[in-house]
């Protein structure tokens, strides 16, 4: 079977009572897998070889957990990367410091690939 590729990086934590975004790198818990990626991988996409991504915003629970989950980037257009990102960000999770407010919103950076031939 082939291998899918799934690259997570998150640039910016913001808290929601701050006026900048601090640029912070999470502890993630939890990540989707390649088998959740290639579930997730939308089919038309699949078919025509084509490779895309997605950037969310979302809130942190309380348990680290994402929620509320928005689309603020897809490419390329019309491929459905976006809802492909919505469809992974249950299986995210990380972990929170104390301090830390609850439902902050943070940037989760989503590409998806197909493996080279």
């Amino acid at each position: 079977m082939k291998r899918l590729l799934l690259a997570v990086a998150v640039a910016v934590l913001v808290p929601s009572t701050a006026a900048l975004a601090l640029t912070v790198k999470p502890d993630w818990v939890a990540l989707p897998s390649p088998d959740d990626l290639a579930a997730a991988y939308p089919a038309s996409a699949r078919a025509k070889g084509v490779a895309g991504g997605a950037v969310l915003d979302c809130a942190v629970t309380d348990v680290g957990r994402l929620a509320e989950c928005r689309v603020t980037r897809e490419w390329p257009a019309n491929e459905g990367f976006g809802e492909a990102a919505i469809q992974l960000s249950h299986l995210f999770a990380l972990r929170r410091a104390p301090e830390e407010p609850n439902h902050r919103r943070i940037s989760v950076p989503i590409r998806f690939s197909l493996p080279h031939p």
